[in-house]
């Protein structure tokens, strides 16, 4: 069933991120990061209190990333576990390094722990490495009291390639979108829908990014949205969209499932968050509640799967609003790899 003008606004998803400054990241980024400390730290889900809690300290400003850390390492419920040496170690380098540790670093934790060095003194080295503050830049947050920020200045090696957008004010905008071709799909690889259509303005001045998911079924000019891809390839679709927003599109970006997969991959997947139990047949996605470190073939069965869904809208809608964070959540984790 197409969706009709007046019900669009229903089913948008709106993220706005601010990717060069760390004044707490949106709701749904702080709570995948606090989401993470009690499955690395307690091996367990949050409970909705102590989650509720350690989020609404963390947007308020009152509360760092090392204030949870602290909060969760030296916490009776992980006091109580009498964790080794060993695994201590390794914990710490899977909630604040997000990685297995390595043989030179893991070695060298425990002789400092074999000769006398207190487990609180191990945790201050973790969190006040480069690799814990890359870890909360990546959720928008601050990794401790007194850490350096980001400025724009920090990205000065960026180039506009003379994007009209940029000479106008620095302000682009741009859109995503995932036609649904492929290679082993009938047709082949074509000129798809755009099942997936994230909108997304620019501003270097304000160093803030919004993306706004248009649903696939939103009708437009007497037909849905999706279809104007597959009618009239890239210059057509972009001229529907600018008439649809009202803006100047400066650029699109374009991928079918075959381009989005290895870019997944060429990345070293990504850490998403999944609010519900998604088991699809259709797209072969079967995740469970949680962060998961996911590769190009699982993120394109995530960003495809809307059997079964009831979050978001359910459907078509839980779909888009998926993709989006996921896009999102690239975009931090990856940032540094992008401005380098």
């Amino acid at each position: 069933m197409a969706l009709k003008p007046g019900q669009m606004l229903q089913k948008v998803l709106v993220l706005t991120l601010f990717p060069t400054i760390l004044d707490g990241g949106s709701a749904e980024q702080v709570q995948g990061f606090v989401t993470r400390f009690y499955i690395q730290c307690l091996g367990r889900q949050p409970d909705s209190e102590g989650l509720n809690e350690w989020v609404g300290r963390l947007l308020n400003g009152s509360k760092t990333g090392a204030d949870v850390a602290e909060g969760f390492v030296f916490s009776e419920e992980f006091i109580g576990r009498n964790h080794s040496n060993e695994t201590f170690v390794a914990i710490l380098y899977r909630a604040f390094f997000n990685r297995e540790p390595d043989a030179t670093g893991y070695k060298a934790w425990l002789e400092r722990l074999a000769g006398g060095m207190s487990r609180k003194s191990v945790l201050n080295g973790f969190l006040k490495s480069q690799e814990f503050a890359g870890l909360c830049n990546s959720y928008g947050i601050v990794p401790y009291a007194g850490a350096p920020t980001y400025t724009a200045s920090t990205y000065s090696g960026y180039s506009s390639s003379g994007a009209p957008g940029f000479q106008a004010g620095r302000k682009v905008n741009f859109i995503i979108w995932g036609d649904d071709s492929a290679s082993n799909r009938p047709g082949g690889r074509v000129s798809g829908r755009t099942d997936i259509n994230i909108f997304v303005h620019l501003n270097l001045n304000t160093h803030k990014a919004y993306l706004v998911t248009i649903p696939r079924d939103t009708w437009f000019g007497g037909r849905k949205i999706n279809g104007y891809h597959a009618s009239g390839a890239n210059a057509g679709a972009v001229r529907a969209f600018e008439q649809f927003t009202g803006a100047k599109i400066d650029f699109y970006i374009v991928t079918d499932f075959d381009g989005f997969k290895p870019l997944i991959d060429y990345f070293g997947g990504v850490d998403t968050t999944v609010e519900e139990n998604i088991a699809d047949s259709f797209s072969g996605c079967y995740l469970t509640p949680g962060i998961h470190h996911i590769n190009g073939t699982q993120a394109l069965a995530l960003t495809r799967a809307r059997h079964g869904r009831s979050l978001y809208g359910g459907g078509a809608y839980a779909r888009e609003r998926q993709s989006a964070m996921l896009l999102a959540d690239l975009l931090l984790q990856k940032r540094p790899m992008v401005s380098s």
